[in-house]
C-alpha cells in the first residue's frame, strides 16, 4: 500500500538540489506517492536551481502525484481540503523561507503553502520543516540559470 506525502517548496534555494535527491531516494525506497506544492517564489527558485524540470520524476501527474503551483488569480482549494481530511501521512516543507515560517508562527495562512500547513496542523498530519535561514553564515550553491544580462556602466 502506498503512502502519501506532500512536499512544499518555498522561495529558498538553500539545499534544494539535495532535498530533491533525498525525495527521489525516499520515493524509490519506500514506495510513496508524492504530491508537490510550490509557492510562486518556490516555482521560480526551483526553475533557477534546475529542479523544476525534474519534478515529474517525483510526481507523474497521476492522482496524489500531482504538482500544484500557487496562483492567486485561480486559487486551488482541493489541496488544503485533502490535507484537512488527513489524506497525507506527512507534510515536508523543505527548504522553507523565514517568511513562510514567520507566517506559520503567527497563524497566517494567506498562501497555498501556509494554508496546507494550517490544515496539516488541524488534521494532526505529521510535519517536517527545514528552515533555510538558520545561521549567520550559510554556504549554498549557485543557481543554474541566470536570467538577467550583465550590464556594464
Amino acid at each position: 500500500m502506498s503512502k502519501y506525502v506532500l512536499w512544499a517548496i518555498t522561495g529558498a534555494g538553500y539545499k534544494i538540489r539535495s532535498v530533491f535527491e533525498t525525495m527521489l531516494k525516499l520515493k524509490s525506497e519506500l514506495n510513496i506517492k508524492i504530491t508537490i506544492v510550490l509557492s510562486r517564489a518556490g516555482y521560480e527558485v526551483s526553475r533557477l536551481y534546475g529542479v523544476l524540470g525534474k519534478l515529474k520524476l517525483l510526481s507523474s501527474g497521476e492522482y496524489y502525484e500531482e504538482i500544484f503551483v500557487e496562483n492567486p488569480i485561480k486559487p486551488i482549494s482541493r489541496l488544503p481540503g485533502r490535507v484537512m481530511l488527513g489524506k497525507y501521512e506527512l507534510l515536508i516543507m523543505a527548504p522553507t523561507t523565514a517568511n513562510t515560517i514567520a507566517k506559520i508562527v503567527n497563524g497566517i495562512a494567506d498562501t497555498l503553502v501556509t494554508q496546507v500547513y494550517a490544515m496539516a496542523e488541524k488534521s494532526k498530519t505529521k510535519v517536517i520543516i527545514m528552515p533555510s535561514d538558520i545561521s549567520e553564515k550559510t554556504i549554498t550553491e549557485l543557481p543554474c540559470i541566470i536570467d538577467h544580462a550583465i550590464r556594464r556602466a
